[in-house]
């Protein structure tokens, strides 16, 4: 074997040993290089642990209040009866009040401003990552189901309110954990719609602190699977448009009684 031949044959053994990286994909050396791995906990060094176990902790207290409602049954007659919003609107109201605003924080928190789409950047909300978790398929039918049925109420345009009553659905469903672990899965719509140093997509990723996080979340949750809910879904609606009844009719009373006293009085009586 001549010396061009022996070059060619070492050649092929250089490149026989080079590994071969899907695109986009970081090769070994790459991925264990010093820098990389500084840039990576560099960023994770950014995370307010702190407060993102404090979201947490909201949660972890609202579920309690949710058990401590349902304390006072004694049989599954009762149980229901306290989880019925017709038969005990205090447990709607604390599912609004409580639990609600809790897990919104948790999914508002680290989401970014917008989005890209094929029209350009669009305003991001919580509702539309929601919608996003749900999109038709295999095992999100029923999540499809109650977004669709969210989204045809005329009344209901705030993605607060439609999230609130999402979570109500998830309620009676006993599957508000089983979304929230759904929902940690789905890296690819996390990322278009969260920073990376949100505790919902950092946990996804892999940082330890975060992904403990929603592990106590999940845990937190699980009890409500236990429970039964018969929410109106439509309940904070229904509320207001009974507060707002109960002001217009304060109004017409006091404004009855303003013109009643003008005329019992008169100038010169």
């Amino acid at each position: 074997m001549d010396e061009w031949d022996q070059n060619q044959v070492q050649k092929a053994k250089n490149l026989a040993e080079i590994p071969i990286c899907e695109e986009g994909e970081v090769s070994p050396d790459e991925f264990l290089s010093p820098t990389t791995h500084h840039d990576g906990r560099q960023k994770y060094d950014l995370i307010d642990v702190s407060q993102k176990r404090a979201l947490v902790s909201n949660v972890t207290d609202a579920v309690e209040m949710l058990i401590q409602h349902f304390s006072p049954a004694t049989d599954q007659a009762e149980l229901a009866f306290l989880g019925d919003s017709k038969q005990s609107p205090a447990c709607a109201k604390i599912a609004l009040n409580a639990l609600c605003p809790a897990l919104y924080a948790i999914f508002r928190d680290g989401l970014k401003e917008n989005i890209e789409t094929s029209f350009g950047a669009v305003n991001n909300s919580v509702w539309q990552m929601v919608e996003a978790t749900a999109r038709q398929g295999p095992i999100t039918k029923s999540l499809n189901e109650l977004v669709l049925r969210i989204n045809s109420e005329d009344a209901v345009t705030e993605g607060l309110v439609k999230f609130n009553a999402f979570i109500l659905g998830l309620l009676n469903a006993q599957s508000v954990d089983a979304w929230v672990s759904y929902v940690r899965t789905r890296e690819s719509i996390l990322a278009k719609h969260y920073d990376s140093d949100s505790l919902i997509l950092a946990g996804c990723v892999g940082e330890s602190r975060c992904r403990a996080l929603l592990d106590t979340l999940l845990a937190s949750l699980e009890p409500l699977r236990l429970l039964p809910f018969s929410l109106d879904l439509m309940f904070e609606m229904r509320e207001l448009h009974r507060s707002f009844k109960r002001i217009e009719n304060d109004m017409r009373a006091a404004s009855r009684l303003d013109i009643s006293g003008e005329e019992q009085w008169r100038p010169g009586s």
